[in-house]
C-alpha cells in the first residue's frame, strides 16, 4: 500500500497539472478565448448610429489590460467598420496628433467641467466618448472612469447607451462591508456618451 501511495498521488495531481495547458491559460496571463459581446454590440452601435464620424475610446492605458483579459489588439481594432481614435503610451501618428490626444487625456482627469471640451473635440473629428468601464483597474496608470465620466458629464456631454454586464468603479476588497458595497457605482462594461445638444457632426475628420 505505501508503494502505491506516490502512484495515486501522481494519478491525482498530474490533471490538475496539466490543466492550463489543455485550456491554454498557461501561455500567457490574461489569456482568453474570445472578446466579450459587449464589444461586438458597441462596434455595431457605432456603424448604425456614427458611420460617418469618428468615435473616441477613453481612458487611455499604457497596455490595454481588461478584466476578461489582455488582448493583444484593442477590441475595436478587430470589431469596428467605423473610425476611432484613443490615447496610446506609444506615440503613433504625427506630433500634432500626439499633443491633441494629450490634451484631451489631461482634460479627462479633471473630474470637473472642461470649457469648451465638445467644440475642441468636434474640431478633432470626434463625436461620440466610448467609455470603456471594463479595464482592469490594477494597472499601472488606471484612471477611474468614473472621474472620466465626471468630467464628461459636467461638460455637458450625455449617457445615450450602454454594454454589457454591470460592473462597479474599481476593486472591492473581499472583506467589504456590504454597506459600503453599496456605495460602489454600478455602470455597464463599455457606455458611449454624446456631446450636447446641437453640437454639430465633424464628419470624418482627422486629429
Amino acid at each position: 500500500a505505501r508503494r502505491l501511495a506516490p502512484v495515486i498521488a501522481a494519478v491525482l495531481v498530474l490533471p490538475g497539472l496539466a490543466w492550463p495547458y489543455v485550456n491554454g491559460s498557461i501561455l500567457q496571463t490574461g489569456s482568453f478565448k474570445e472578446i466579450p459581446d459587449h464589444w461586438a454590440k458597441t462596434a455595431g452601435w457605432l456603424k448604425e448610429n456614427s458611420a460617418n464620424d469618428r468615435a473616441l475610446v477613453v481612458p487611455a492605458t499604457a497596455h490595454g489590460i481588461y478584466t476578461w483579459g489582455s488582448p493583444i489588439d484593442q477590441p475595436l481594432d478587430v470589431l469596428a467598420d467605423t473610425p476611432y481614435a484613443q490615447r496610446d503610451y506609444v506615440p503613433f501618428g504625427t506630433p500634432g496628433n500626439r499633443r491633441a490626444m494629450d490634451a484631451v487625456e489631461q482634460a479627462l482627469t479633471s473630474g470637473g467641467q472642461v470649457p469648451g471640451l465638445s467644440e475642441y473635440l468636434n474640431r478633432a473629428g470626434l463625436h461620440y466618448v466610448v467609455v470603456r468601464n471594463d479595464l482592469d483597474p490594477d494597472q499601472l496608470g488606471y484612471v477611474p472612469t468614473t472621474t472620466v465620466k465626471r468630467t464628461l458629464e459636467a461638460s455637458g456631454y450625455k449617457r445615450v447607451t450602454g454594454f454589457g454586464p454591470v460592473m462597479t468603479g474599481g476593486r472591492i476588497a473581499n472583506d467589504t462591508p456590504v454597506q459600503i458595497e453599496g456605495l460602489y457605482p454600478r455602470q455597464s462594461a463599455v457606455e458611449i456618451y454624446e456631446p450636447p445638444s446641437g453640437t454639430q457632426r465633424p464628419g470624418r475628420a482627422t486629429i
